[in-house]
């Protein structure tokens, strides 16, 4: 009993802790100068009505620095395009997050077997990094067939 216990609250740490994967794309990225900043974007998706889900801005910070961007390709279907606008609402940069809604975790069974279950959220937070680039004024999310826009404070 008290194994199974701590079977579970080692879950839930996991689950709660587990980082955002952001990856960048190299489209565009080649040709935006940096300010020497990054910028932190927290989100919050919630699922809705019909398989579709709403995204919300909840913070915005930045902090001096510069990291190396790589690119990656993701393979999951359901990806979050965060793509960085400028005033005209022409692309930047874009930025793509696996879906935080999906996550997977290993499971314990009584025989001692692990097995990798995966499990659906009705929400979650996610946070996007990316090197503050000049004139970026929007940011667009898209997710979920629904596209929302967002401008930068």
């Amino acid at each position: 009993m008290r194994f199974s216990i701590l079977v579970f609250l080692a879950l839930v740490s996991f689950l709660s802790c587990k980082p955002t994967n952001t990856h960048s794309s190299p489209e565009n990225n080649s040709k935006v100068e940096n300010t020497g900043k990054i910028l932190f974007l927290s989100f919050k998706i919630e699922k809705q009505a019909e398989g579709k889900s709403k995204v919300v801005l909840l913070d915005v910070f930045s902090a001096p620095g510069a990291f190396k961007e790589r690119a990656h390709s993701i393979t999951s279907k359901d990806t979050i395009v965060v793509a960085f606008l400028d005033k005209q609402q022409q692309p930047i940069k874009t930025v793509l997050v696996e879906n935080p809604l999906t996550t997977s975790f290993e499971d314990f069974s009584p025989d001692g077997t692990i097995t990798r279950q995966q499990a659906n959220l009705k929400e979650a937070e996610f946070i996007v990094r990316a090197n503050l680039t000049e004139g970026a004024t929007y940011v667009k999310i898209n997710h979920s067939n629904r596209t929302d826009l967002i401008k930068l404070p």
